[in-house]
């Protein structure tokens, strides 16, 4: 499946994006993942990692095809680690919404696309 690779890399575009919009809202305080990265560097830094893999495993395939099946477990190894993290997501504002809809949607793909490989 040739386009599976846009939507890999379109789902970590998302969750990218997703980590500078408000996560959560509470008496007029918006706080996105971007601003919890001083108060917990380390969850910060696993959930954005995984959806930046998945964002340059589907931008390596773009550039250079076919979708290589190691590099799609490994994104489904980041969208997994990202969703878990993120699991929450939909008791906060539309970062957080975001965040889960981009790992569910990553994972989702990315087996997808290694259940169907594309050909060479």
């Amino acid at each position: 499946m040739k386009q599976l690779k846009f939507a890999i890399a379109g789902a970590g575009l998302l969750g990218v994006i997703a980590t500078f919009l408000p996560m959560v809202e509470a008496m007029g305080i918006s706080v996105s993942l971007w601003d919890v990265k001083s108060a917990d560097a380390g969850q910060f830094f696993m959930t954005f990692a995984g959806y930046l893999i998945g964002l340059v495993v589907g931008g390596m395939a773009i550039v250079k095809p076919p979708l290589k099946k190691q590099f799609t477990g490994i994104a489904v190894a980041g969208f997994a680690l990202s969703t878990l993290k993120m699991r929450n997501g939909f008791d906060g504002a539309l970062g957080g919404k975001l965040l889960l809809i981009a790992g569910v949607v990553g994972l989702l793909v990315c087996i997808a696309a290694l259940v169907k490989p594309e050909e060479e």
